[in-house]
């Protein structure tokens, strides 16, 4: 399987991003904490999340130096390997708070990248052609 580019995995990001707010714009932090299904969809969105900012290449992060890609990913292996010691609240907190903040970020970057990406469609690193 060829690599997939930059863009494709800022996408990801961002589409995750947009689900886990869907999905939370209607709870409270009690009601959040309360469902089992909106506790794993969030978490699941998370997974996805940090599985793609392993991806992120050097390059891309020093466009993007606010995104924590590191922090994403280690929150990633924690919540798919030791989901024993989540700390629900915590989740929650992160997908107000900080969530917004990245995708304010990362979607003007992904409107350049996908625009670059326009002009020369064989660097999509995927065998269809795909927009976010």
């Amino acid at each position: 399987m060829k690599e997939r580019s930059q863009a494709w995995y800022l996408a990801e990001i961002v589409e995750s991003a947009k689900i886990m707010q869907e999905e939370i714009k209607v709870l409270t932090e009690a009601g959040f904490l309360a469902s089992q299904t909106a506790r794993d969809a969030v978490c699941f969105r998370f997974i996805a999340i940090g599985h793609a900012a392993s991806h992120i290449t050097q390059e891309t992060r020093d466009l993007l130096r606010e995104i924590p890609f590191e922090l994403m990913y280690g929150m990633r292996n924690v919540l798919a390997h030791d989901y024993t010691a989540i700390d629900y609240a915590r989740v929650w907190r992160t997908a107000v708070e900080d969530v917004p903040e990245i995708l304010r970020q990362i979607e003007p970057v992904l409107q350049v990248e996908w625009e670059k990406l326009k002009q020369n469609p064989a660097h999509l690193g995927r065998d269809s052609e795909e927009t976010p």
